[in-house]
């Protein structure tokens, strides 16, 4: 496994990405960023703390090792706040953590990843994650914390937003937004048996649009997927993803909030347990509201 550092590349959409600076060494993973907040400032979160112990220089080529296991601090979310976004500094503090939480009851976020989050005009900041409960098998669900300010404690809502069951796809790799009506929104990767895109193979690609008129809930699922394995390239070749991970909307910056491009990770090999097999990001452009 490879441990990555969070950096910073002041590019466009369009641009070849440049490494301009490392903001936080090993470990730190699955980033998402939002800011300005109303008294400026900008904010990352990810998965993860400070904690170099067991990293391997992957930048040249992926070196035949064995799997090393995960870090200490995977399953908490960071959040790191800054001024300046490319001099910095970044000061990081740990907001979900490991509840250790056992059995059924209590223990549904004892794992907390895959953080996405939202500021608010009065400062509020909403953070939707992924949770895996104590026990093994229990699924996966998608929990909201919301802290008064980004400098306050954030406070978990006491039952999942998504819930999980026998028979219903697992949740995870949110993106969640509020549009201008008020609205609240998720995309986010969904899989298993009872996927939006149909059999559990497909749900190694599929994406799930949840709506909401608050981020505690109740939450309802489009019909239809937010996005699937087939992809028209644009050369006008059709294509199939064998999977794709974590979506990340780019917005219009008028306002509006009219979605322009679709990030997700993915690959046109392997499937989802490969996950070895994701090595790139791919941005999809939305064409007359689809992307």
């Amino acid at each position: 496994r490879c441990w990555f550092h969070c950096c910073w590349s002041p590019t466009s959409v369009r641009s070849e990405p440049q490494q301009a600076e490392v903001v936080l060494p090993p470990f730190h993973h699955n980033p998402t960023f939002v800011g300005p907040t109303p008294d400026g400032y900008y904010l990352l979160f990810y998965i993860g703390a400070t904690n170099s112990s067991g990293e391997i220089d992957c930048r040249d080529t992926l070196p035949n090792v064995p799997e090393h296991p995960n870090p200490q601090s995977n399953g908490y979310i960071t959040m790191a706040s800054t001024k300046d976004m490319i001099n910095g500094p970044w000061v990081e503090r740990v907001i979900l953590r490991d509840n250790n939480g056992t059995g059924s009851g209590g223990g549904w976020h004892s794992i907390q990843n895959n953080p996405s989050a939202q500021v608010l005009s009065n400062g509020t900041v909403v953070v939707v994650f992924r949770a895996n409960p104590a026990v093994t098998g229990g699924g996966e669900q998608l929990g909201v914390a919301v802290a008064p300010h980004w400098s306050a404690p954030f406070e978990t809502y006491p039952t999942p937003i998504i819930k999980h069951s026998t028979g219903t796809p697992d949740n995870e790799d949110p993106f969640v937004w509020m549009q201008p009506d008020g609205s609240w929104h998720i995309v986010n990767h969904q899989q298993s048996t009872g996927n939006v895109c149909g059999d559990p193979d497909a749900g190694h690609s599929c994406g799930a649009h949840w709506f909401s008129r608050s981020p505690f809930g109740p939450w309802r699922v489009s019909v239809e997927p937010a996005y699937s394995a087939a992809v028209t390239l644009t050369n006008g070749s059709a294509a199939a993803f064998q999977t794709r991970q974590r979506p990340q909307l780019v917005f219009a910056d008028d306002g509006s909030m009219t979605p322009l491009y679709l990030f997700t990770s993915g690959s046109f090999v392997g499937n989802n347990p490969d996950l070895h097999m994701i090595t790139h990001t791919f941005a999809h452009r939305f064409v007359s509201g689809h992307p």
